[in-house]
């Protein structure tokens, strides 16, 4: 099949937020798992209807494994590869490719971040960087 031909095949059909600006307090997994329920609830859809998903974190290696288990899903399609900041729209396609395989029938691409709010995160870098080198 062409890439071409999997157009119009598949929808997202949900989006949720958490966290977003100001999130101290909250761990990588409680973001991600609000955003997530969010988004399940939104599709119209219950956690027990997620047979798939596609998730990474930069703090930590199979990072999918605690999510599945926190959130209580069961599923029969996992990617967890993590390429960077795009990795979750690079997730996409894999996750058309399951759905379009009949791998699974729902699948939630999720990412939970505290950089913003973190001990040491991109503002404090900046500043960091100025002292070093004014």
């Amino acid at each position: 099949m062409r890439l071409n031909d999997l157009r119009g095949r598949v929808a997202i059909a949900g989006v949720g937020q958490a966290g977003l600006g100001e999130a101290q307090g909250f761990t990588e997994q409680e973001i991600l798992s609000r955003a997530a329920l969010n988004a399940v609830k939104d599709a119209g859809l219950s956690l027990k209807d997620i047979d798939g998903i596609t998730t990474c974190s930069s703090l930590s290696t199979m990072w999918v494994m605690p999510v599945i288990e926190y959130l209580g899903i069961r599923p029969t399609f996992i990617d967890s590869t993590m390429i960077g900041g795009s990795s979750y729209v690079a997730h996409l396609l894999p996750a058309i490719h399951a759905l379009e395989s009949g791998q699974c029938n729902a699948v939630l691409v999720c990412y939970g971040s505290t950089q913003r709010t973190a001990a040491f995160n991109r503002a404090e870098l900046t500043r960091v960087r100025k002292v070093m080198d004014p």
